[in-house]
């Protein structure tokens, strides 16, 4: 799993011993995040997580320099 930016990732997940899924876009960018969030391990952590995920998606993220 990697995340690109812009919320994008790709993902490649191991099906078989000979074959892989490889999966981009905003779907592997809901896998990436959902992943992240769920390896938390204080649910205080995943509160937060999930907060800053909803945060950034409905203001935008700060760009502001000081």
């Amino acid at each position: 799993m990697a995340y690109l930016g812009n919320e994008r990732a790709v993902v490649q997940v191991p099906a078989t011993s000979e074959t892989n899924i490889k999966v981009g876009g905003r779907f592997a960018y809901a896998l990436w995040a959902s992943v992240y969030a769920v390896k938390q391990v204080d649910v205080r952590n995943r509160v937060l997580v999930l907060f800053d995920y909803f945060k950034s998606r409905v203001f935008g993220r700060d760009i502001s320099q000081f």
